[in-house]
């Protein structure tokens, strides 16, 4: 990965040379110049500000859903009406943050004076300020209950936002609203899929030309192809414009007849039309390597590929042997002439397989050509410096050694000893190649030498200094979900100024429960699953939840029809029951209590027997007298009076293995209501 980040610094520093980024306002910013990293950078920044300044925590939901309930619940009773109770699923509680601005949706039930059931919107507004939360609007099904927004009119923050400005677009996000930062996460996202995506097709080329070259060049080696990686989440391929990167692993024998797996990886570039391999490494080996032919040219700002020379033809990295070949040199003279061998008494300059006769050359081209020729020498040597490493990354407070090697040094000469320097010995200092990292930042190290005839020589590493995390501390870790609900999983990132608090989400189920990159929890379907928040910034450190997810029944709930007549689901239990009151072999009782309440003005019958259907699984369930034998009270036969209430048992038996029950209670008031049924569902978890 280290020349990944070597040719992202360069993608950067050329767009930056053709006039980088200029600094616009929310939702004009320019990012088609970024590249996929800073694209990241930009999304994790988004992430970080959002979290601080727009994400409401749990306790400051309370204060602000309390504040609700009172103004809410003072208004009903002014009006005679009483408030009998509100939203049940989190899911129906909606809140927003934009700094110490605070909003809230959800719905309460009521009864009117004629003593039936309603729901009414509830929407609020709240500040938070010098400690205290004050609500300043409220509303009723869109009607003003409250109204002090006069009083706080323009206001977002009663405490400036600490500064976060952005490194990639220079804006300072903390001033952004929670719209604004959605809208450029989601620009971002856009961006890396318009540009920087890499299509199906593209992997298949770029994988098809990696192990066509990797193979022919285990086959020359002697060496046996193994398999590549099984898995789709073990191919990495990343994308900027027309380069192309592609990361996974390879399983091989070697020659000797051991086994090993190294990592691969491949690096590619669009040029006129199509993708060409530039860079294949296995491992430490480098099997192709040819980044100093690739030029690279601006169009529209944008970086775009070709070859410095034909494919295939020598750079001047690689060693000059005599070929018979002229090389030009200009001069100011027709005197000095081209030649592709020795002649035979002439006056003739032979040094490293260049040639070159003259008859009639003055003595200033004479210097000219020679200077030339010394020129294409040290051109043509292959004597140089060679790390260990081109780029590395090291944590604040920790080391990492670097080692260098003088290669192909000529015989009549020797090279110094390397001296380590450090562009900026404040981040990181550099002593006998061993890096020490001292502060957030990037440095150079260069390691240099001189050779006895006085040619000096260097090799540069770029030292990124970072604060890595050091722990992921979770908030609640069970979440109990029904499918649709979701919930926001809290993690806080240790230490605080740590240099990328980004995460990484995965589930071990998502068809049980799926998980955004926001961290953001959804029940998909029955059963548990664990998610897992990881840090990208190499710590490897982790925090896991542990979510069940079941679908919701109406156990505990309280319905009401349009007549008055309220039924409250109280408990459910199981049994096989005993004596001469058992169920049939594969049969259990299912035994449910449950309050009956009449809140109409006029008397309701309840029949413990007729009133009462169920389903169970989709087949209609019988009435069985055993199961009602194995209540402790059964639901009376009576007449309900106004105001009054019952409470019972109802018992059914049903097949052991049974997955949900629907239960009908039909009260009797046909003669002077609708009769409206009253339903119920439950499931055996």
């Amino acid at each position: 990965m280290k020349r990944f980040f070597v040719l992202l610094l360069m993608i950067a520093l050329f767009l930056s040379a053709a006039g980088g980024l200029s600094v616009a306002e929310p939702g004009k910013e320019d990012l088609s110049m970024l590249t996929y990293q800073q694209l990241l950078a930009v999304q994790a920044d988004v992430s970080k500000v959002y979290s601080t300044y727009h994400t409401p925590t749990d306790a400051q939901k309370e204060f602000v859903l309390n504040l609700a309930k009172n103004e809410a619940q003072k208004h009903f009773a002014e009006k005679g009406l009483s408030v009998t109770g509100w939203a049940w699923y989190d899911s129906e509680y909606t809140y927003t943050k934009d700094w110490d601005f605070y909003t809230l949706q959800t719905h309460l039930d009521y009864r009117d004076s004629q003593k039936k059931s309603h729901q009414a919107k509830i929407y609020c507004e709240a500040y938070y300020q010098n400690g205290k939360f004050t609500l300043s609007y409220l509303t009723s099904n869109g009607t003003a209950v409250l109204d002090h927004r006069a009083d706080y009119q323009g206001i977002l923050w009663f405490t400036e936002p600490q500064p976060a400005i952005n490194q990639e677009t220079g804006i300072d996000l903390s001033r952004y609203t929670a719209k604004e930062l959605t809208a450029l996460y989601n620009r971002a996202e856009r961006q890396i899929e318009a540009t920087h995506s890499v299509s199906q097709e593209e992997q298949n080329t770029i994988m098809g030309y990696t192990k066509l070259e990797l193979e022919q060049y285990l086959l020359e080696k002697d060496m046996e192809l193994r398999g590549y990686a099984w898995y789709d989440s073990e191919y990495t391929y990343i994308r900027d414009w027309d380069y192309y990167w592609l990361e996974t692993h390879v399983d091989y024998r070697t020659s000797s007849g051991s086994s090993k797996t190294d990592k691969l990886f491949s690096e590619f570039a669009r040029i006129s039309g199509d993708l060409q391999l530039v860079f294949l490494k296995m491992g430490s080996t480098v099997i192709v390597d040819r980044k100093n032919e690739l030029a690279v040219v601006s169009e529209n700002g944008i970086p775009r590929y070709s070859w410095a020379g034909e494919p295939g033809a020598r750079t001047v990295s690689e060693a000059a042997e005599p070929t018979g070949e002229p090389v030009a040199v200009e001069t100011s003279e027709s005197g000095i002439e081209e030649s592709a061998a020795p002649v035979s008494g002439e006056n003739i300059i032979n040094e490293n397989g260049v040639w070159l006769s003259f008859s009639s050359a003055s003595d200033e081209d004479l210097e000219a050509a020679v200077q030339m020729i010394h020129r294409q020498q040290r051109a043509r040597l292959t004597t140089k410096i060679v790390l260990s490493e081109e780029t590395v990354t090291v944590a604040k407070g920790k080391q990492v050694k670097l080692t260098a090697e003088v290669v192909d040094v000529p015989e009549d000469q020797k090279a110094s000893h390397i001296i380590w320097t450090s562009s900026d010995a404040a981040v990181a200092s550099c002593q006998n190649g061993s890096v020490s990292g001292k502060s957030n930042g990037q440095a150079t190290i260069t390691a240099s030498c001189t050779l006895s005839d006085g040619t000096e020589m260097s090799a540069e590493c770029a030292v990124t200094v970072y604060t890595p995390v050091t722990a992921l501390q979770a908030g609640k870790k069970q979440f109990d979900l029904g499918v649709g609900e979701s919930v926001t999983a809290e993690v806080s990132v240790q230490p605080k100024d740590a240099s990328n608090p980004a995460l990484r989400w995965e589930s071990s189920d998502p068809s049980v429960a799926s998980v955004s990159a926001a961290g953001v929890i959804t029940g998909e379907g029955t059963g548990t699953a664990v998610i897992t928040a990881h840090t990208v910034d190499g710590s490897e450190k982790q925090a896991s939840f542990t979510v069940k997810s079941s679908k919701k029944d109406d156990l505990g709930r309280t319905i009401s029809n349009s007549d008055g007549v309220a039924l409250t689901i109280l408990s459910m239990k199981q049994t096989k029951g005993s004596g001469y009151s058992k169920a049939e072999n594969g049969n259990i009782f299912v035994l449910i209590e449950m309050q009956i309440e009449n809140n109409s003005s006029r008397e309701v019958a309840v029949n413990g027997v007729f009133s009462f259907d169920a389903i169970c699984d989709d087949y209609s369930v019988d009435y069985s007298f055993t199961a009602d034998m194995n209540t402790k009270s059964e639901i009376p036969t009576t007449e309900l009076k106004p105001g009054k209430k019952i409470k019972g048992w109802k018992g059914f038996e049903l097949p052991a293995n049974w997955k949900e029950l629907q239960v009908t209670f039909t009260p009797d008031v046909s003669f002077w209501g609708s009769g409206e049924k009253i339903e119920f569902v439950l499931y055996n978890k």
